[in-house]
């Protein structure tokens, strides 16, 4: 995912495990904040920012992060090439359900999207 803005900052967001409106868990990226999250009550974990990680990103440049979704309910948030995830957060419990892209007042751009679903292979 490559976020950039204008003048309101990066603000876009990787859903996953999405049960409906008002049940899923996402990773958003801001122009303050890296953060894993969930909204609406999954399994034995309530709504809420999970995890977060301040770093600043920078107006009308692009900001590449790779974001990783494991089947365990881990999940790893790189930034550019780095090897050691910027921020992660491992669920009480797996979640399965779709998966969406957003954003909201910004110019978000995602790249390279692969999905997969090991317990399918």
């Amino acid at each position: 995912m490559t976020s950039t803005a204008a003048r309101s900052g990066p603000n876009g967001m990787i859903v996953f495990a999405y049960q409906g409106p008002s049940q899923y868990r996402w990773v958003k990226i801001t122009r303050t904040q890296v953060q894993i999250g969930q909204t609406g009550s999954l399994g034995r974990v309530g709504a809420g920012v999970k995890k977060k990680v301040v770093k600043r990103q920078p107006l009308n440049r692009f900001q590449p992060f790779t974001v990783k979704v494991f089947a365990d309910g881990s999940v790893k948030v790189y930034k550019g090439a780095a090897t050691t995830p910027l921020v992660s957060y491992q669920f009480a419990s797996p979640a399965s359900g779709g998966v969406g892209l957003a954003s909201f007042k910004a110019r978000t751009v995602f790249d390279d999207v692969f999905l997969f679903d090991d317990s399918k292979l």
